[in-house]
Protein backbone atom coordinates (compact mmCIF):
# COMPACT_ATOMS: atom_id res chain seq x y z
CA UNK A 1 0.00 0.00 0.00
CA UNK A 2 2.41 2.23 1.24
CA UNK A 3 4.83 1.40 -1.90
CA UNK A 4 2.10 2.41 -4.27
CA UNK A 5 1.25 5.36 -2.19
CA UNK A 6 5.02 7.39 -2.00
CA UNK A 7 5.00 6.25 -5.76
CA UNK A 8 2.14 8.23 -7.16
CA UNK A 9 3.55 11.18 -4.97
CA UNK A 10 6.67 10.96 -7.20
CA UNK A 11 4.51 11.00 -10.26
CA UNK A 12 2.51 14.11 -8.79
CA UNK A 13 5.87 15.57 -7.60
CA UNK A 14 7.89 15.15 -11.31
CA UNK A 15 4.16 16.44 -13.08
CA UNK A 16 1.75 18.97 -13.68
CA UNK A 17 -1.38 19.50 -15.22
CA UNK A 18 -4.90 18.33 -13.87
CA UNK A 19 -6.80 15.77 -13.11
CA UNK A 20 -10.56 15.57 -12.38
CA UNK A 21 -12.43 12.55 -11.15
CA UNK A 22 -14.58 11.53 -7.92
CA UNK A 23 -13.55 9.22 -5.26
CA UNK A 24 -12.12 7.69 -2.20
CA UNK A 25 -8.77 9.10 -2.90
CA UNK A 26 -7.65 12.38 -3.32
CA UNK A 27 -4.04 14.28 -3.88
CA UNK A 28 -3.12 17.87 -4.07
CA UNK A 29 0.00 19.48 -4.79
CA UNK A 30 1.46 22.80 -5.14
CA UNK A 31 4.68 24.50 -7.20
CA UNK A 32 4.15 28.41 -6.59
CA UNK A 33 1.44 29.23 -8.94
CA UNK A 34 1.10 25.80 -10.29
CA UNK A 35 -1.72 22.80 -8.21
CA UNK A 36 -1.52 19.40 -9.57
CA UNK A 37 -4.60 17.88 -8.16
CA UNK A 38 -6.05 14.34 -8.88
CA UNK A 39 -8.98 11.79 -7.40
CA UNK A 40 -9.90 8.68 -8.15
CA UNK A 41 -11.60 5.91 -6.69
CA UNK A 42 -8.58 3.07 -7.03
CA UNK A 43 -4.97 3.86 -6.65
CA UNK A 44 -4.02 2.00 -9.73
CA UNK A 45 -6.03 4.46 -11.98
CA UNK A 46 -4.78 7.31 -10.60
CA UNK A 47 -1.38 6.45 -10.57
CA UNK A 48 -2.02 5.17 -14.47
CA UNK A 49 -3.79 9.00 -15.21
CA UNK A 50 -0.83 10.80 -13.29
CA UNK A 51 2.01 8.55 -14.98
CA UNK A 52 0.81 9.36 -18.64
CA UNK A 53 1.59 13.31 -17.60
CA UNK A 54 4.80 12.59 -16.24
CA UNK A 55 8.09 14.80 -16.36
CA UNK A 56 6.16 17.14 -19.12
CA UNK A 57 6.54 20.45 -17.75
CA UNK A 58 8.60 20.03 -14.90
CA UNK A 59 10.17 23.75 -14.15
CA UNK A 60 14.45 22.81 -14.00
CA UNK A 61 15.79 23.80 -10.40
CA UNK A 62 12.54 23.73 -8.32
CA UNK A 63 11.88 24.39 -4.82
CA UNK A 64 10.30 22.33 -2.20
CA UNK A 65 7.11 20.69 -3.93
CA UNK A 66 4.65 20.53 -1.14
CA UNK A 67 1.85 17.54 -1.92
CA UNK A 68 -0.63 16.28 0.33
CA UNK A 69 -2.54 13.18 0.02
CA UNK A 70 -6.07 11.97 1.26
CA UNK A 71 -5.91 8.09 1.59
CA UNK A 72 -9.07 6.81 3.11
CA UNK A 73 -10.40 10.19 3.87
CA UNK A 74 -7.59 10.91 6.30
CA UNK A 75 -4.89 13.95 5.07
CA UNK A 76 -1.34 12.89 4.91
CA UNK A 77 0.93 15.35 4.84
CA UNK A 78 3.73 14.60 2.48
CA UNK A 79 6.86 17.11 1.86
CA UNK A 80 9.37 16.51 -0.84
CA UNK A 81 12.29 18.47 -2.17
CA UNK A 82 13.56 17.40 -5.40
CA UNK A 83 17.02 18.65 -6.83
CA UNK A 84 18.44 19.75 -9.86
CA UNK A 85 16.60 18.61 -12.92
CA UNK A 86 14.49 15.89 -10.80
CA UNK A 87 17.35 13.48 -9.68
CA UNK A 88 17.44 14.12 -6.25
CA UNK A 89 14.00 14.08 -3.93
CA UNK A 90 13.61 14.06 -0.04
CA UNK A 91 10.67 11.75 0.89
CA UNK A 92 9.09 12.76 4.55
CA UNK A 93 6.28 11.03 6.02
CA UNK A 94 5.68 12.48 9.13
CA UNK A 95 2.87 10.27 10.64
CA UNK A 96 5.09 7.66 10.73
CA UNK A 97 8.61 9.30 10.96
CA UNK A 98 9.97 8.39 7.72
CA UNK A 99 12.25 10.45 5.54
CA UNK A 100 14.77 9.13 2.90
CA UNK A 101 16.57 11.20 0.28
CA UNK A 102 17.20 8.94 -3.53
CA UNK A 103 18.96 10.38 -6.24
CA UNK A 104 18.95 9.12 -10.09
CA UNK A 105 20.24 9.65 -13.60
CA UNK A 106 16.97 10.79 -14.87
CA UNK A 107 13.28 11.16 -12.97
CA UNK A 108 12.86 7.96 -14.19
CA UNK A 109 14.85 6.00 -12.26
CA UNK A 110 14.69 8.39 -8.91
CA UNK A 111 11.09 7.00 -9.03
CA UNK A 112 12.57 3.46 -10.20
CA UNK A 113 14.57 3.52 -6.76
CA UNK A 114 11.77 4.23 -4.51
CA UNK A 115 9.16 1.52 -6.08
CA UNK A 116 12.39 -0.42 -5.81
CA UNK A 117 13.20 0.53 -1.82
CA UNK A 118 9.33 0.04 -0.79
CA UNK A 119 9.42 -3.26 -2.27
CA UNK A 120 12.49 -4.56 -0.63
CA UNK A 121 12.75 -2.72 2.30
CA UNK A 122 9.65 -1.00 2.76
CA UNK A 123 7.34 -3.28 4.27
CA UNK A 124 7.56 -2.29 7.86
CA UNK A 125 7.16 1.39 7.27
CA UNK A 126 4.22 0.31 4.86
CA UNK A 127 3.00 -1.72 8.00
CA UNK A 128 3.65 1.53 10.62
CA UNK A 129 1.41 3.22 7.83
CA UNK A 130 -1.42 0.82 7.79
CA UNK A 131 -1.14 1.24 11.75
CA UNK A 132 -1.64 4.67 11.92
CA UNK A 133 -4.11 4.77 9.32
CA UNK A 134 -6.42 2.11 11.34
CA UNK A 135 -6.09 4.74 14.77
CA UNK A 136 -7.50 7.87 12.00
CA UNK A 137 -10.30 6.59 9.51
CA UNK A 138 -13.48 5.50 10.02
CA UNK A 139 -12.94 3.27 6.71
CA UNK A 140 -9.34 1.68 7.25
CA UNK A 141 -9.34 -1.88 5.99
CA UNK A 142 -7.87 -3.63 8.51
CA UNK A 143 -9.00 -2.24 12.33
CA UNK A 144 -10.23 0.36 14.26
CA UNK A 145 -14.02 1.04 13.13
CA UNK A 146 -17.11 -1.11 12.77
CA UNK A 147 -16.00 -2.59 9.23
CA UNK A 148 -12.60 -3.01 9.68
CA UNK A 149 -11.81 -7.00 9.54
CA UNK A 150 -11.49 -6.99 13.33
CA UNK A 151 -14.78 -5.63 13.86
CA UNK A 152 -16.46 -7.63 11.15
CA UNK A 153 -14.61 -10.72 12.98
CA UNK A 154 -15.55 -9.80 16.42
CA UNK A 155 -19.47 -9.26 15.17
CA UNK A 156 -19.64 -12.89 13.68
CA UNK A 157 -18.38 -14.34 16.91
CA UNK A 158 -21.10 -11.76 18.81
CA UNK A 159 -24.24 -12.91 16.34
CA UNK A 160 -23.05 -16.65 15.68
CA UNK A 161 -22.34 -17.45 19.20
CA UNK A 162 -24.16 -15.01 21.60
CA UNK A 163 -27.51 -12.83 20.15
CA UNK A 164 -27.77 -16.06 18.04
CA UNK A 165 -29.54 -14.42 14.75
CA UNK A 166 -32.85 -16.78 14.90
CA UNK A 167 -30.35 -19.57 16.45
CA UNK A 168 -31.20 -22.06 19.51
CA UNK A 169 -29.32 -24.67 21.78
CA UNK A 170 -32.65 -26.98 22.34
CA UNK A 171 -33.05 -26.05 25.89
CA UNK A 172 -36.61 -24.61 27.62
CA UNK A 173 -34.58 -20.83 28.00
CA UNK A 174 -33.07 -20.77 24.52
CA UNK A 175 -33.40 -17.40 22.59
CA UNK A 176 -35.44 -17.98 19.61
CA UNK A 177 -37.14 -21.06 18.04
CA UNK A 178 -34.63 -22.58 15.24
CA UNK A 179 -32.33 -25.50 16.59
CA UNK A 180 -30.69 -26.05 13.14
CA UNK A 181 -28.68 -24.49 10.11
CA UNK A 182 -29.14 -20.88 8.67
CA UNK A 183 -28.28 -19.22 5.92
CA UNK A 184 -28.30 -15.06 6.00
CA UNK A 185 -28.60 -12.06 3.68
CA UNK A 186 -27.88 -8.74 4.74
CA UNK A 187 -27.63 -5.32 2.70
CA UNK A 188 -27.77 -1.56 3.85
CA UNK A 189 -25.26 1.48 3.66
CA UNK A 190 -22.60 3.11 6.08
CA UNK A 191 -21.81 6.95 6.29
CA UNK A 192 -18.66 8.10 7.92
CA UNK A 193 -17.49 11.31 8.90
CA UNK A 194 -14.12 12.31 8.14
CA UNK A 195 -11.90 15.15 8.35
CA UNK A 196 -15.01 17.14 7.53
CA UNK A 197 -16.53 15.06 4.65
CA UNK A 198 -18.69 12.85 5.09
CA UNK A 199 -18.01 9.16 2.95
CA UNK A 200 -20.58 6.93 1.75
CA UNK A 201 -20.89 2.71 0.97
CA UNK A 202 -23.08 -0.09 0.56
CA UNK A 203 -22.57 -3.44 2.06
CA UNK A 204 -23.64 -6.64 1.34
CA UNK A 205 -23.20 -9.64 3.78
CA UNK A 206 -23.84 -13.28 3.73
CA UNK A 207 -23.24 -15.86 7.10
CA UNK A 208 -23.88 -19.44 7.29
CA UNK A 209 -24.20 -22.17 9.94
CA UNK A 210 -24.07 -25.32 8.02
CA UNK A 211 -21.79 -27.54 10.49
CA UNK A 212 -23.75 -27.54 14.45
CA UNK A 213 -22.94 -30.73 15.48
CA UNK A 214 -23.52 -32.23 19.34
CA UNK A 215 -20.86 -34.01 21.09
CA UNK A 216 -22.98 -34.74 23.95
CA UNK A 217 -25.65 -32.89 26.08
CA UNK A 218 -23.85 -30.07 26.98
CA UNK A 219 -21.22 -29.70 24.42
CA UNK A 220 -21.43 -28.68 20.39
CA UNK A 221 -18.83 -28.09 17.81
CA UNK A 222 -19.83 -25.25 14.96
CA UNK A 223 -18.46 -23.30 12.11
CA UNK A 224 -19.80 -20.49 10.74
CA UNK A 225 -18.83 -19.12 7.92
CA UNK A 226 -19.55 -14.86 6.49
CA UNK A 227 -18.44 -13.12 3.61
CA UNK A 228 -19.08 -9.18 2.82
CA UNK A 229 -18.84 -6.71 0.22
CA UNK A 230 -18.27 -3.49 0.48
CA UNK A 231 -18.41 -0.47 -1.77
CA UNK A 232 -17.55 3.24 -0.49
CA UNK A 233 -17.50 6.36 -2.71
CA UNK A 234 -16.48 3.21 -5.92
CA UNK A 235 -13.86 1.86 -3.91
CA UNK A 236 -14.39 -1.78 -3.66
CA UNK A 237 -13.57 -3.97 -0.19
CA UNK A 238 -14.69 -7.68 0.15
CA UNK A 239 -13.97 -9.58 3.39
CA UNK A 240 -14.52 -13.27 4.48
CA UNK A 241 -14.09 -15.20 7.34
CA UNK A 242 -14.49 -18.96 9.26
CA UNK A 243 -15.07 -19.48 13.22
CA UNK A 244 -14.42 -22.95 15.18
CA UNK A 245 -16.43 -22.03 18.29
CA UNK A 246 -17.62 -24.81 20.61
CA UNK A 247 -20.54 -23.63 23.02
CA UNK A 248 -20.72 -25.64 26.31
CA UNK A 249 -23.64 -25.16 28.54
CA UNK A 250 -22.04 -25.31 32.13
CA UNK A 251 -25.88 -24.46 33.69
CA UNK A 252 -28.75 -26.33 31.68
CA UNK A 253 -32.12 -24.85 32.42
CA UNK A 254 -34.86 -26.97 33.55
CA UNK A 255 -38.58 -27.20 34.66
CA UNK A 256 -37.63 -25.86 38.03
CA UNK A 257 -34.44 -24.24 37.58
CA UNK A 258 -34.96 -20.51 35.08
CA UNK A 259 -31.02 -19.78 34.85
CA UNK A 260 -28.81 -20.66 32.16
CA UNK A 261 -25.43 -20.32 31.75
CA UNK A 262 -23.34 -20.57 27.98
CA UNK A 263 -19.61 -20.30 27.55
CA UNK A 264 -17.99 -20.48 24.04
CA UNK A 265 -14.36 -20.81 23.47
CA UNK A 266 -13.89 -19.64 19.83
CA UNK A 267 -11.08 -19.44 17.11
CA UNK A 268 -10.69 -18.32 13.91
CA UNK A 269 -9.77 -15.99 10.65
CA UNK A 270 -10.96 -13.62 8.97
CA UNK A 271 -9.71 -12.14 5.80
CA UNK A 272 -10.54 -7.98 4.17
CA UNK A 273 -8.85 -6.61 1.54
CA UNK A 274 -8.86 -4.26 -1.21
CA UNK A 275 -7.22 -4.16 -4.47
CA UNK A 276 -8.32 -0.97 -4.90
CA UNK A 277 -7.09 0.75 -2.09
CA UNK A 278 -3.47 -1.76 -2.33
CA UNK A 279 -5.06 -2.56 1.16
CA UNK A 280 -5.75 -5.28 3.44
CA UNK A 281 -5.65 -8.03 6.17
CA UNK A 282 -6.03 -11.27 7.91
CA UNK A 283 -6.91 -11.59 11.32
CA UNK A 284 -6.38 -14.40 13.66
CA UNK A 285 -8.32 -14.37 16.81
CA UNK A 286 -9.48 -16.29 19.41
CA UNK A 287 -11.85 -15.29 22.52
CA UNK A 288 -14.57 -16.53 24.96
CA UNK A 289 -18.14 -15.54 24.89
CA UNK A 290 -20.32 -16.06 27.63
CA UNK A 291 -24.30 -15.91 27.52
CA UNK A 292 -26.49 -15.97 30.65
CA UNK A 293 -30.27 -16.53 30.32
CA UNK A 294 -33.36 -15.92 32.64
CA UNK A 295 -36.41 -17.20 31.93
CA UNK A 296 -39.47 -14.88 33.67
CA UNK A 297 -41.96 -17.26 32.11
CA UNK A 298 -43.14 -19.24 29.17
CA UNK A 299 -43.09 -15.81 26.76
CA UNK A 300 -40.00 -13.82 27.55
CA UNK A 301 -36.26 -14.62 28.23
CA UNK A 302 -33.39 -12.17 28.88
CA UNK A 303 -30.11 -12.73 27.99
CA UNK A 304 -26.87 -10.80 28.71
CA UNK A 305 -24.20 -11.17 26.09
CA UNK A 306 -20.38 -10.46 26.86
CA UNK A 307 -17.35 -11.22 24.66
CA UNK A 308 -14.27 -10.55 24.50
CA UNK A 309 -11.77 -11.41 21.46
CA UNK A 310 -8.35 -10.46 20.47
CA UNK A 311 -6.74 -10.30 17.02
CA UNK A 312 -3.04 -10.34 15.54
CA UNK A 313 -2.37 -10.37 11.94
CA UNK A 314 -1.16 -12.92 9.48
CA UNK A 315 1.22 -12.14 6.42
CA UNK A 316 -0.82 -11.34 3.25
CA UNK A 317 0.49 -10.61 -0.04
CA UNK A 318 -1.55 -8.95 -3.10
CA UNK A 319 0.15 -9.40 -6.09
CA UNK A 320 3.47 -8.16 -6.02
CA UNK A 321 2.70 -5.97 -2.52
CA UNK A 322 3.51 -8.10 0.79
CA UNK A 323 0.83 -6.27 3.45
CA UNK A 324 1.90 -7.12 7.13
CA UNK A 325 -1.24 -5.06 8.89
CA UNK A 326 0.12 -4.63 11.48
CA UNK A 327 -3.12 -5.63 13.76
CA UNK A 328 -2.90 -5.86 17.56
CA UNK A 329 -6.46 -5.39 19.15
CA UNK A 330 -8.46 -6.74 21.81
CA UNK A 331 -12.36 -5.70 21.74
CA UNK A 332 -14.65 -6.41 24.46
CA UNK A 333 -18.63 -6.74 23.42
CA UNK A 334 -21.21 -6.12 25.82
CA UNK A 335 -25.05 -6.78 25.53
CA UNK A 336 -28.57 -7.53 26.42
CA UNK A 337 -31.06 -9.48 23.81
CA UNK A 338 -34.84 -9.80 25.04
CA UNK A 339 -36.77 -12.47 23.40
CA UNK A 340 -40.48 -12.51 23.11
CA UNK A 341 -42.95 -15.49 22.28
CA UNK A 342 -46.02 -13.90 20.57
CA UNK A 343 -47.36 -17.62 19.57
CA UNK A 344 -46.09 -20.79 19.33
CA UNK A 345 -44.65 -19.99 15.41
CA UNK A 346 -43.70 -16.38 15.93
CA UNK A 347 -41.42 -14.44 18.05
CA UNK A 348 -39.32 -11.19 18.14
CA UNK A 349 -35.99 -9.96 19.51
CA UNK A 350 -34.86 -6.81 20.45
CA UNK A 351 -30.95 -6.53 20.98
CA UNK A 352 -28.59 -3.79 22.13
CA UNK A 353 -24.61 -3.73 22.52
CA UNK A 354 -21.82 -1.76 23.25
CA UNK A 355 -18.41 -2.63 21.38
CA UNK A 356 -14.97 -0.92 22.26
CA UNK A 357 -11.62 -1.41 20.92
CA UNK A 358 -9.41 -1.57 23.55
CA UNK A 359 -6.37 0.20 21.89
CA UNK A 360 -5.72 2.41 19.52
CA UNK A 361 -8.64 3.29 17.18
CA UNK A 362 -10.51 5.41 15.16
CA UNK A 363 -13.95 4.44 16.55
CA UNK A 364 -12.96 3.69 19.98
CA UNK A 365 -16.21 2.77 20.71
CA UNK A 366 -19.48 2.38 19.25
CA UNK A 367 -23.46 0.90 19.66
CA UNK A 368 -25.42 -1.16 18.22
CA UNK A 369 -29.21 -2.06 17.97
CA UNK A 370 -31.84 -4.54 16.50
CA UNK A 371 -35.09 -6.23 16.28
CA UNK A 372 -35.90 -9.15 13.85
CA UNK A 373 -39.11 -11.26 13.68
CA UNK A 374 -38.74 -15.15 13.32
CA UNK A 375 -41.57 -17.04 11.89
CA UNK A 376 -41.80 -21.03 12.03
CA UNK A 377 -43.48 -21.98 8.60
CA UNK A 378 -43.10 -25.24 8.72
CA UNK A 379 -41.54 -28.29 10.90
CA UNK A 380 -38.47 -27.78 9.06
CA UNK A 381 -38.07 -24.10 8.21
CA UNK A 382 -38.36 -20.81 9.15
CA UNK A 383 -37.48 -17.33 8.47
CA UNK A 384 -36.33 -14.65 10.41
CA UNK A 385 -35.70 -10.69 9.00
CA UNK A 386 -34.76 -7.60 10.80
CA UNK A 387 -33.17 -4.35 11.10
CA UNK A 388 -29.94 -3.49 12.44
CA UNK A 389 -28.09 -0.75 13.16
CA UNK A 390 -24.15 0.87 14.21
CA UNK A 391 -23.56 4.29 15.19
CA UNK A 392 -20.65 6.38 16.28
CA UNK A 393 -19.79 10.36 16.55
CA UNK A 394 -18.31 9.47 13.15
CA UNK A 395 -19.85 6.21 12.07
CA UNK A 396 -23.31 4.97 11.04
CA UNK A 397 -24.96 1.85 9.45
CA UNK A 398 -28.30 0.69 8.92
CA UNK A 399 -28.57 -3.06 7.37
CA UNK A 400 -31.69 -5.19 7.12
CA UNK A 401 -31.57 -8.86 7.18
CA UNK A 402 -33.57 -11.47 5.51
CA UNK A 403 -32.59 -15.54 7.17
CA UNK A 404 -33.63 -18.93 6.49
CA UNK A 405 -33.48 -21.81 8.93
CA UNK A 406 -33.89 -25.51 8.71
CA UNK A 407 -33.85 -28.71 10.14
CA UNK A 408 -32.21 -31.52 8.46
Amino acid sequence: MLSRLVVFVVFVVLSAGSLRASGLFEATATLGPTTVTSQSSTFAEMVESVVRMAFRSLPRNPGPFNATVTYMGIPSGFTVTPGIEGRMATLRLSCVGFSRTFTGTSTGMLAKKVRQFLLAEGETIAAEYRRALATQSALAVTDGNPSSATASAARNIFFSQGVGLGRTDEDPASRSIFDASSLSFSRGHIEADIAGRTYRGEQLRAEAMLVSVPINRRLRIELPFTGEFTTIEGTEISGAGALLAAPTRVIIPSSVESFGLKLVPVIGLHARASYDAAAGGVSLHGGLVSVADWRFNDRFVLSMINQVTHHNDVALEIGRYPLDSDINQTILKNGFSLTARVSPDLHTKLYALDTRFLKEAAVKSYYTAGISLDYRTSRNLAISAGVESDFADNYHSLLGRLQFNWSW
